[in-house]
């Protein structure tokens, strides 16, 4: 192999050399053209990520506060049952009690009818 074959051989390999350095370095300008794309995604994702979390922190603090509250009403609840069991158990023996005192008043008001109306017939009987 003579020096201009060799010249010609190495020219042609640089030349081959440099077409493949230039498509790499294309291809190279197209993968950070897609690394700032994802880039970008993914600081949308980040920022949409971080609106879910503040909505997620929200609901959680709603959520302790309606338990709390829930809490809050079954222990007024509760108090309000007992109340409620105090106040028909006294008014239960109130009434009773009247009831009681009702009855007693019918009896005395028979047994007074009854002797005013043996009264009456004495009465009537002394009269004729």
């Amino acid at each position: 192999m003579t020096d201009r074959e060799l010249l010609e051989l190495l020219v042609s390999k640089v030349t081959g050399m440099e077409g493949e350095v230039s498509s790499l370095k294309e291809g190279q300008k197209s993968n950070r053209e897609l690394l700032e794309i994802t880039t970008a995604q993914v600081g949308g994702l980040t920022e949409k990520v971080n609106g879910l979390d503040k909505k997620v922190h929200t609901l959680t603090t709603d959520m302790i506060d309606v338990k709390s509250d829930l809490s809050n009403l079954k222990s007024e609840v509760k108090d309000i049952k007992k109340m409620v069991i105090k106040i028909e158990h006294e008014h239960g023996q109130k009434i009773e009690a009247l009831f009681d005192g009702y009855k007693q008043n019918t009896e005395k008001l028979d047994r007074i009818e009854q002797e005013v109306m043996k009264h009456q017939e004495l009465i009537i009987r002394r009269v004729k």
